[in-house]
């Protein structure tokens, strides 16, 4: 097996074995499509195309019109696809956020009786959160699990502890500064905020077990547009 470069004018040829290695602008590693810029437009765009066909099959596979049924077919078959990975491609901006949320959002108007209600109206009376916070709440928690040394990843390599702080609970972080748009957007920028901001009377640190049980009656949505 050899590896080599060759140089033309018009670019590098890479070869493997003597077969060309033919240049490609995207990639899927591990199940998520990553670009140049590290957007994820194309993994997201893709996962909601999936989403949304598998979401319609529900609706021409189910004859039931049960609402319990429903919403555990898609929490079942729809809502892993645009969950897979997020903490790496989870994204900041606006429209492919909504992109995201358009699929239970079209989803839950689509069942019976609660076509002219409100989005949030309808998440309430079927007991769902909305994309954007469960993705915050999957943020946290590996947040939590990196902290506390439940992965093999290094906590120094992502948060800095305020050691300084009088406020809030003691796990506060250093909130870093990036002049970077994309680096704005990865995962330890993004959650700083958000668990720096998390209520002491309400969120318990003591197992991750509590943690994510307390989590349930944080208001999230207080830091998400939906």
């Amino acid at each position: 097996l050899r590896i080599g470069k060759e140089t033309n004018r018009a670019a590098d040829v890479y070869k493997l074995d003597n077969s060309i290695l033919h240049t490609v602008n995207e990639c899927r590693d591990l199940g998520v499509v990553v670009d140049p810029l590290l957007k994820f437009t194309t993994h997201i765009n893709s996962v909601v195309a999936k989403a949304q066909q598998r979401a319609g099959l529900i609706f021409k596979t189910f004859t039931s019109g049960n609402r319990s049924l429903l919403v555990k077919a898609f929490t079942t078959y729809v809502r892993p696809i645009l969950e897979y990975g997020s903490c790496v491609w989870s994204p900041t901006a606006v429209g492919l956020i909504d992109k995201l949320e358009s699929v239970q959002r079209r989803f839950t108007k689509r069942i019976h009786g609660l076509q002219e209600l409100s989005y949030r109206k309808r998440l309430e009376l079927l007991n769902l959160d909305s994309l954007e916070c469960r993705r915050l709440r999957f943020d946290l928690i590996l947040a939590y699990k990196i902290l506390f040394g439940y992965t093999d990843l290094d906590s120094d390599d992502y948060f800095v502890l305020n050691t300084s702080s009088t406020r809030g609970h003691q796990y506060k972080l250093v909130p870093q500064h990036c002049k970077c748009n994309t680096r704005k957007s990865y995962f330890s920028f993004r959650v700083v905020r958000v668990w720096n901001d998390l209520p002491t009377f309400i969120v318990n640190f003591s197992t991750i077990v509590d943690f994510k049980r307390s989590l349930q009656n944080v208001r999230l949505s207080l830091f998400t547009r939906y």
